[in-house]
């Protein structure tokens, strides 16, 4: 467990630097309430239209290199579609960890 979250940290990190603008910044801190608000699905579907560096963030953090029970190909939308509850549940935990690590390093990283 512990090496997953240094792996997510690691992810995050890398993220940020490679992404180091304010837009990306306030739709990072948006993220967690929009995914707890609408769900995950919904929340990745405003995060694709608004801000696709962070929607391809978080969808290369759900590839199997990343994430265990990652998907390997195709959208994510379209595979999150096809997943049962509980699979969504764990997910859309996974993805709030990610947020939260990406919002740290963003108001570490990015000035505004």
């Amino acid at each position: 467990m512990k090496n997953q979250k240094l792996n997510r940290q690691k992810f995050a990190y890398g993220c940020v630097v490679a992404n180091k603008n304010k837009e990306f910044k306030n739709m990072v801190e948006k993220a967690g309430m929009i995914i707890l608000k609408n769900g995950l699905i919904s929340a990745l579907a405003n995060i694709k239209a608004n801000e696709k560096k962070l929607y391809k963030c978080i969808s290369n953090w759900l590839k199997p290199d990343n994430f265990s029970m990652g998907f390997s190909n195709g959208d994510l939308l379209k595979n999150l579609l096809a997943c049962d509850s509980q699979t969504l549940l764990v997910l859309t935990e996974e993805v709030l960890l990610l947020t939260d690590a990406l919002k740290e390093f963003c108001k570490a990283e990015i000035n505004d």
